[in-house]
Parts: C-alpha cells; structure tokens; sequence
C-alpha cells in the first residue's frame, strides 16, 4: 500500500528492499514508519467521516418504512414515550364539527310582504263576489282573469281564474274570512320553523335525523338557544296542504285555497358562515390533544401489516424520541456502533481489493483522493434528500416519501471515476456507495441491487467515453434500470399505479440531473486533481488547436514527425492495453519544445544550412535538450494537461544525445592528441574535460505505459528515416536495438511495463512502420513523340 506518499529517490525504496531482504526492516518498523501512521490516520478519518455523514443523527430503519405500503420489517419501541396524536386530535375535531349545529337567520321579507298583500287580495275578492252577482257572464270571465292576473303580477305564482270563480262561488265572506285565517295561521307557524331549498343551502352538508327521506334537520335559528328543526321547501308545502285537508271543507275547495297560499312558501333561511365558523372554533378549542401512550417493547410496526397515517404519525415521534434520549445525541447507541464497525469492514475490504486487483490505482494519491471526494458527495447528497424525506411535508405526503429512494444520483460517483480515472476503480466505488446507500435505508437488499444495477450500467455506458454528449446517453440507461426497478418492485408489493409512474418519472428526471451535473463536474475535477478524461483528450487531438496550428506553419517537419510518432503510439497502446487516446493526444505535442528553435532540428530544414556547423557541440546538445525544458513551459502556458506535460518530460528520459557527444569526444582527442592525417586511435580517451551529464536529457525516465510506447515510437520513427534499405528484417533489428539501449539504460526501471508488453509493441511497431516506409510502384516512362514527329504524323 503505497498512496498518500511517494518516494522520492529510487535510491531509497532500493535500500529499504535489501533491508527487509536481509530482515533489519521488521513489520513493527514498517508499522511505525511515518508515512504508514498517516495512512492509518487517514483511513480513520475517512472511515469516521462517512459514519457522520450517514449514520449519525439517522433512524436505525432509514426510510425504509413507506407510507400506504405493506411493512417488511417489525420496529418494536425500545422504551416507554408518550406522544400528542395530531391525527387523532383531528378526527375528533372533524367530528365535533359535524355534530354543531349551523346558524341561520330567518329573512320575514318575503311572508311579511304575502301578508300585506294578502289582506288586499281578502278584500278584493269580497268586491269581486259583488260584482260577479250582476255581470254577464263574459264581465264574469274578464273580472276574473284580472284578479288572477293581478295576483300573479303581485306574487310570482301563477293562479287560475277558474280556482277564484271556485272559492267565491262555495263561501261567503264570512267563510273565505275563517279559511283565510286559519291557512295565514299555518303560514306563519311554517316560516318560524324556516324554510331552506334543497341543493341551495349548506343544509345539504349538515347532519340529519334518521327520518323517512331525511327532510328534519337540525340546525340553530339565531337568536335561539336550542336547536330546531326546518323543513325543506317540497315538505313545507306538504305540510301546508295536510293542514288545509284539516279543515271543513270540500276537496276543490280546499286544493283552490291550497293554490292561492302557496306563493308565501318560499325558503327564508340565510347561512351566517362568521357565526358558525366562530362557533365551531370556540368548540375546537375547548378540546384538549389526544395524548397516545406507548410502553416499552410494544410493537410499532409490524411485518405484512398496512402502514397508515397513524402509524407513520407513531413511527415519526418514536424517532423524534430517539434523537432526543442522551445516548442519540452523542452517537453511541447500538445502531451506529453496529454501522461504525461495518463501515470500517467496507473500507478495509474495498482496500484490500484494491491492494490484491489494482495495485496500481494505490500508487496515485490523486486517484485515490478523487475517489474519496466523490464518494463523499454522492452520500452528502443522499442523506441531504433522505433528511428532506424527514420533514413534516413529506411525512405527511405518502406518494411523495415514495418517490425518494429512487431520485436520487445512484450512479453520479462511479460514472465520474468510470470517465477520469478506470473501469476497475469506479466499480469499487460503486460498491462501496451502493452499500452505503442501502444501509441508510436500513440493509434493504433490494435497494442495494438497484443502487448496484444503476451504477454498474452508468459504468458500462461510460467507458472510453469520447464525447459529452455520451454521458447524458450513460446516465439515461441508469435511470432506466431504476425505473424498471421501480416498476418491479412496485407491482409486487401493489404499490399505486400514480406512485409507480412518479417514481419512473422522477427516476429518469434524478438520472438526467446527474448526468448534466457530471458534465459540469468533470472540467472542475480534472483541474483541482489534476487528471485528464478521453473527452478533454480527444478534444486536445483537433489539429486546429493553437499549437498544432503553429507546428504546421513554423516547423511543419516536425508536425509530420509527430503525426507519425501519434500513429505508432496509438496502435502498440490499444494493442498492450493502455490507453491509446493519451498516446495520440501526448504525441502530437510531445515536440512542441521544438517551435522556440525549429531551424535547430533536422526535419525542419529542408535543404538550409545546419545552424549546428557554427557552433560548438556542447551548445548544439544544450539547444537540443532545450527543447524539452520550453516544451513544458509552452504546455503549460497554454494550460495543457499534466499527463501532456509529463510526456513532454519523459520521452526522451535521461538519454545521451549521442551525436554531439561523439562529436566533442572526437573534438577533445585532435586538439590533445594530434596525429598525422588527423588519425586518432579509439585507445586513446583522455576526456576528462568533458562532462556526460552535458550531453543527457534531464529526464525523469518513463513513470507509465503511455510515457514509455511515445519515448519508444519517437526513437523508432526518428531512426527510421536513416534506413537505407527498407524490409522487415531491418525494420526489426532497429527497433530491437532502439528498446534494447533504452533498457540498458534503465530508462524503464520506474516505468510498470512488461517484457510481454514490449515485445508486442515491438511486433506492432514493426508492422506499423513496414506498413508507412514501404516501397512505390515504379512507373515506365512513357516515350512522347516529339513535335516534330507529331506534325510528320498528322493527315494531310
């Protein structure tokens, strides 16, 4: 385990390998050794860190617990608590407002104004009978059609004259008196009690009697202290008509009177909502809360058992509870001992795996860093949303509290570390964040595998994503196997088709979200951590990028040398497994040191004068070298990636510029040892003047596989513009010795690269460059005649 520190010599990881070797460097020296004590610390923190933010404060069942839902689980009460039931204090409150009685008051204005009219009506008719007695009987029917008239204009209804003719001709006026009386009697005793019109009055709503036809009900008059009774305006007439049938009289006697009565029957009750309301809430306010005990070890919830509002209602102050009992508060109830320990056993798992399957990922603190980074917000978010779920709107909204565990961003921390750093690590991530996920809502294995699911699919989806736009594509097919998982899990446990349609919407919707956040993430993360995606690659392969534009303008031999030394690289990495979009992208501008000096390098001058015959060896190799040094000041002036930068430095690793070298040595032995013909034998070597170090790159040597194959590609591609004769057999012999002198150079001591690894390379190298130096066709020259001979030949 070496992340979270690096050596900086090789030296010293030597020295401490002969020590172990040798047993002078124990397990307890390792163990006590400063960088491992901060690792251990590290892992602590981290370990503690996610406790907090997943545990501490939380109910041991998460959100498992969903509202008009049959129960999976059973949560018995840990200890006695008492709690105010607002659902039961409710209930009683609605039901107490039934049972009250509305206020009306009774408007006279209509009755007062039949009676004033009415006693007109008396005394008009007793006008009428006298004059009836002398007029023909076409007067009779004129008189008689005006009063009916008249009536009518006066009270709204409709009365025939054939009823008046009726009355006037079977009693006197002493009769039509008595009746008159006696009926305004039976009036006035009807609009006392109140009259309402049915599906006109809020008497519809209101309790009724267990009557024929529930036409009594009870309500309180203003100004009374009792309740009383109304009737309705069909019953009001049926009652005026049974006390007419009382009286002595004949039948159409009595049905004529009934006619001319009926227009005073007319509903007279109006509604007073202020009083009422203040009425029912002086009532509402008398009743004290309904206070439900609940005894240790009595059952909550049980499993197979309907979850109701009163049961979340308990279930929510047990938790409320909870949080408030001492040992809540400070965080060491059984619960989160219990989740403590199994986050420690995740972790170490999750690094043994690591240790044993990725070694290589535990020797970047920065891969490691983004991991935990990101495994950190993923459940920062997730616990924020499950703590939203704990508010009262959610508590109280069923289809809402359903939906929660599926919006959530399952896959955001695996998709990110899918896209920047490899497969392998973001499906530990994903392990470890689906864990975590389904211990939240308290160790339910099907949220588990649906967390899983999710992030393994965004995974997939995401591997050597090229372009943007392919992430809203990864995280559409997780949001899809989420909501099929909604869509499952719902029909077994009949769940509402409404709740199972949001869930898929708003599965897809947290799907998409996740997506747009990752696409704005990725810009960030790879600045702050330093680390580089196949998207900002591929987008840093456009040749009309500022300095692939000046390569071709300024020093275009060494743009095609490295568009040459980009194919080779590209095709051994996809062909030893690493990733050919770096190899590509470093390729390009691995060179462009060379921009500051171009006329410097051989490819670029085309025919001019060598700047190097003027001037002496050691400054020829030091602007060689330099172009290394202002390659990397140009990358990074141009705010390219480290990974560029980083080839930029290793590709030509601490190699001997071997031509100026050689030129100096020969310089040094003519000027100290002279000889005729300017002959100089090779056992002579009195160089002591001269400084190898002058003449080698600055490195450092190959650190990773891409480094080594673009080193490897820009010796071979350079050497083999030398080849005189070109055939496989030439081809392979250079680039034998080219990987053999970088070998025993150790410029691939550091680098983890395999013999296998080279050698397919070396395989693919070949074929690559037998492929790109091969031979033209040669064409005849085709003997033109000559103009002359043309003329000769053309037709009279």
């Amino acid at each position: 385990m070496a992340f979270f520190s690096k050596s900086n010599s090789t030296q010293t990881v030597f020295s401490k390998r002969k020590l172990y070797q040798k047993g002078e460097l124990t397990f307890l020296n390792k163990l006590l050794d400063p960088n491992q004590i901060l690792k251990i610390l590290l892992f602590f923190a981290f370990s503690f860190f996610l406790v907090l933010i997943c545990f501490v404060g939380q109910f041991p069942t998460g959100l498992q617990i969903f509202p008009n839902q049959t129960s999976k689980i059973r949560i018995t009460s840990e200890f006695p608590f008492s709690y105010i039931s607002t659902i039961q204090t409710n209930r009683r409150k609605e039901l107490l407002a039934k049972q009250i009685a509305p206020i009306y008051s009774i408007d006279d204005k209509h009755f007062a104004d039949f009676i004033a009219y009415f006693s007109e009506f008396a005394t008009e008719l007793d006008q009428l009978s006298d004059l009836l007695k002398t007029a023909s009987k076409q007067e009779a029917t004129s008189l008689l059609e005006a009063t009916a008239k008249n009536y009518q204009e006066k009270t709204g209804e409709f009365i025939s004259p054939d009823d008046i003719s009726l009355l006037l001709s079977k009693t006197d006026s002493e009769t039509r008196k008595k009746l008159f009386n006696e009926g305004l009697i039976t009036l006035m005793s009807i609009s006392r009690e109140g009259i309402f019109k049915p599906f006109e009055s809020t008497l519809e709503n209101t309790n009724t009697e267990n009557k024929p036809e529930s036409y009594f009900y009870n309500i309180q008059i203003e100004g009374r202290d009792t309740k009383t009774k109304v009737l309705s305006e069909k019953d009001a007439l049926r009652y005026l008509s049974l006390n007419i049938n009382a009286m002595d009289i004949d039948w159409p006697v009595s049905r004529a009177l009934f006619r001319i009565l009926k227009p005073a029957i007319k509903p007279n009750l109006l509604y007073n909502e202020t009083k009422t309301n203040e009425k029912i809430q002086k009532a509402l306010d008398s009743i004290s809360p309904t206070i439900v005990e609940v005894h240790a070890g009595q059952s909550i919830i049980e499993p197979g058992s309907f979850i109701g509002p009163e049961q979340v209602e308990q279930l929510h102050a047990y938790r409320n509870h909870l949080n408030l009992t001492e040992n809540a508060e400070l965080g060491f109830n059984i619960s989160l001992r219990e989740h403590t320990i199994l986050t420690l056993v995740i972790l170490f798992t999750a690094l043994l795996y690591c240790r044993i399957i990725l070694p290589e990922t535990l020797q970047s603190n920065r891969r490691i860093a983004l991991a935990a980074f990101l495994i950190v917000i993923q459940l920062s978010i997730i616990r924020l949303i499950f703590e939203l779920g704990e508010t009262e709107f959610f508590t109280r909204t069923p289809s809402a509290l359903n939906i929660i565990p599926f919006a959530l961003p399952l896959a955001l921390a695996p998709m990110i570390i899918a896209i920047m750093v490899n497969v392998s690590l973001a499906t530990v991530v994903a392990a470890i964040t689906s864990t975590f996920y389904s211990l939240m809502l308290g160790s339910m294995t099907s949220f588990l595998l649906i967390a899983l699911l999710a992030s393994l699919i965004g995974i997939y989806f995401c591997r050597n994503i090229r372009q943007r736009s392919n992430i809203i594509r990864a995280g559409a097919f997780s949001g899809l196997a989420v909501a099929l998982s909604a869509f499952l899990i719902g029909s077994f446990y009949n769940v509402s088709f409404n709740v199972i349609a949001l869930q898929i919407v708003f599965a897809f919707i947290a799907a998409i979200i996740t997506s747009i956040i990752i696409i704005g993430m990725i810009p960030i993360l790879e600045k702050l951590f330093k680390l580089t995606t196949n998207i900002t690659l591929l987008e840093l392969t456009d040749f009309n990028h500022p300095l692939l534009r000046r390569l071709q303008l300024e020093a275009p031999g060494t743009y095609h040398h490295s568009l040459l030394v980009a194919n080779l690289a590209e095709r051994a990495a996809s062909e030893i497994g690493a990733n050919p979009l770096i190899c590509r992208a470093t390729s390009l501008y691995h060179d462009i040191g060379k921009l500051i000096k171009p006329e410097y390098f051989l490819e670029n001058q085309a025919g001019l004068s060598n700047p190097h015959l003027e001037r002496n060896p050691s400054m020829s190799a030091l602007v060689i070298k330099s172009h290394v040094k202002e390659g990397v000041a140009l990358a990074r002036q141009y705010k390219l990636p480290k990974v560029i930068i980083d080839v930029i430095e290793q590709h030509h690793g601490t190699t001997l510029i071997k031509y100026f070298y050689d030129k100096a040595l020969k310089q040094i032995r003519q000027t100290h040892l002279p000889f005729a013909n300017n002959f100089v034998p090779d056992e002579i070597s009195d160089v002591g003047d001269i400084e190898e170090s002058r003449f080698r790159y600055e490195g450092p040597v190959f650190q990773f596989k891409e480094s080594a194959i673009v080193g490897l590609a820009d010796s071979v591609e350079a050497a083999s513009r030398s080849l005189k004769k070109v055939n496989i057999n030439t081809i392979k012999e250079l680039i034998d010795s080219i990987c053999n002198e970088k070998f025993y150079e150790h410029q691939m001591d550091q680098c983890p690269i395999t013999f296998h690894e080279i050698e397919l390379i070396k395989h693919t190298f070949a074929f690559t460059l037998l492929n790109m130096l091969h031979s033209r066709i040669e064409y005849p020259e085709t003997n033109k005649p000559s103009p002359s001979d043309a003329s000769s030949r053309r037709p009279n």
